[in-house]
């Protein structure tokens, strides 16, 4: 899921929120998921992207990146969280058209991804 602000749309956003939810596959730790999300980019576009790790544990990491631009995307920033469940993988996004966050919106959106936690289902 996408989530953009009211009066932009998905093909002209300055910041966009993203929520992955993906069955869990083998048992990679956050970690490693990261070094193959980097490996990705890298290939992709060589040399552009910068990237930060602000906290990991067994079952979690948060990191940021900022990118220059390369193919058709712009110059932008993320930040950006892995939680590994038992069953699923979950990502979470937030990313804006700007060569690096503000002190406050990244603060910001550390705690909120630092508070995120996966809720067990109620049977």
């Amino acid at each position: 899921m996408e989530f953009i602000r009211e009066g932009d749309d998905l093909n002209n956003w300055k910041e966009l929120v993203t929520y992955q939810n993906f069955e869990r596959h083998g048992k990679s730790s956050p970690e490693e998921i990261l070094n193959k999300l980097k490996a990705n980019r890298e290939k992709e576009c060589p040399g552009a992207t910068t990237w930060n790790v602000i906290d990991k544990s067994e079952s979690r990491i948060l990191y940021e990146w900022q990118a220059k631009r390369c193919l058709n995307w712009p110059e932008q920033s993320e930040l950006a969280t892995i939680i590994v469940g038992k069953d699923n993988l979950f990502l979470l996004h937030y990313a804006a058209k700007v060569h690096e966050l503000a002190p406050d919106v990244r603060a910001q959106w550390i705690k909120r991804f630092s508070d995120a936690a996966i809720q067990p289902t109620q049977k």
